[in-house]
């Protein structure tokens, strides 16, 4: 009826429906004639922290691609319940002391809720490389964690350090996983304990301290096994294997991750999955295995795709080009390095010098004055025309 009436418009590709503006204006308007707008928008704020909140836990398990999808059918819902939450209560001037006192009691819960939101939605956010906007809402998170429980305020941690590695900040990384780790032990939790030491151990090897990657990461990987929960343990054997890749171990780093996809798969993280396979490309690159380091990065390419995990969609594409260069097709991997030179820098992603190492020799062979052209031609390709020029050639 409503559809018919033109009030509401029903879209076919995502199966929403969706109000016109002016009748939003309208709804808004009427909303506040009767003053029902802060308990329609309270109602939201609270509705959306229980989607975020039973989202967290799915976003790294088997009916991830789906969580995600919704998740992101929701953003805006979601930004708009974020807003809310953090906005500043400017309302009180002319009101009693009592009714300001009122007024901030609910501006902090409603911050408190903003802060679950955040802390619950960091992975997703990372996956679905919303970067710069995941940082900025955990940013807010972190200066509304006054009153908040500890837990949440080092999922916050958690998640600012995540999208500062993700953006190439190493430092914020150490910073602010060392912190959710002090919180995480100040309320006892021993997954996040387990989490934030991993992430502190790839942080100090990629500062080059490798005792103290090694120590971090096996007593990560023990927490993990204590508590029995196999992402987590896929999760530090990744970076575990990470430290025997560097280090030129490459049938030790093999075995090692192939035990964290297996496990990955169980627990059916297809991002993590996607990732654990690319970086089995690498060491099959370093053996000198090109064939296999192609099948490698072309499997982790389509499962990434598919969950829409755009920064490992570009590592992926990077060991290909890679693979074609020794493979003796400059052109191509000129083609292809340039694509995911102008891809990163549209998705905001850096890529952590770990997975830099085998690939800058190799893209230095094609990034020269007699390939210019075909590099520069690469930049100025999409990606879906990217991933055409790999199909056709390997058709």
């Amino acid at each position: 009826m409503l559809v018919e009436k033109s009030l509401i418009v029903y879209d076919n590709s995502s199966g929403r429906y969706r109000l016109l503006e002016t009748v939003r204006q309208y709804a808004g308007d009427k909303l506040d004639l009767v003053r029902e707008t802060e308990r329609t928008q309270l109602r939201h704020l609270w509705h959306f922290l229980a989607m975020a909140e039973e989202a967290e836990p799915h976003c790294r398990g088997i009916e991830q691609s789906e969580w995600l999808d919704r998740l992101e059918a929701e953003h805006d819902n979601i930004r708009s319940a974020l807003k809310y939450g953090f906005r500043s209560n400017t309302s009180d001037i002319g009101q009693s002391p009592a009714s300001h006192l009122t007024q901030q009691s609910r501006a902090h819960s409603n911050s408190i809720a903003g802060l679950r939101i955040a802390g619950s939605l960091w992975r997703f956010w990372q996956v679905c490389c919303h970067l710069t906007e995941g940082a900025r809402w955990l940013d807010l998170a972190r200066l509304a964690g006054t009153g908040a429980t500890p837990d949440s305020r080092a999922k916050v941690f958690s998640g600012a350090g995540t999208m500062a590695w993700m953006c190439g900040d190493h430092e914020r990384h150490r910073l602010y996983h060392e912190r959710a780790l002090e919180l995480f032990r100040e309320s006892g939790d021993k997954w996040g304990i387990a989490f934030s030491l991993n992430c502190l151990g790839d942080n100090a090897k990629t500062r080059g301290e490798t005792d103290l990657a090694l120590s971090l990461l096996d007593e990560s990987l023990q927490l993990f096994r204590e508590v029995e929960d196999t992402w987590g343990i896929a999760f530090a054997l990744n970076n575990l294997a990470e430290m025997k890749r560097v280090a030129g171990e490459y049938e030790q780093a093999r075995s090692i991750y192939e035990e964290s996809v297996l496990l990955f798969r169980q627990v059916g993280d297809r991002a993590a999955t996607a990732l654990g396979i690319h970086n089995m490309g690498l060491v099959a690159l370093g053996s000198g295995q090109n064939d296999a380091a192609n099948a490698y990065f072309r499997d982790a390419l389509t499962i990434s795709l598919e969950v829409g995990n755009k920064p490992t969609v570009a590592l992926c594409l990077q060991g290909i080009a890679a693979v074609f260069a020794r493979l003796g097709h400059p052109e191509l991997s000129g083609r292809l390095f340039g694509a995911v030179e102008s891809y990163l820098a549209l998705i905001g992603f850096q890529v952590e010098p770990a997975d830099e190492f085998q690939i800058v020799p190799i893209r230095a062979t094609v990034d020269v004055p007699e390939n210019a052209e075909h590099w520069a031609a690469g930049r100025a390709m999409t990606i879906e025309e990217t991933l055409d020029q790999i199909l056709e050639f390997h058709s």
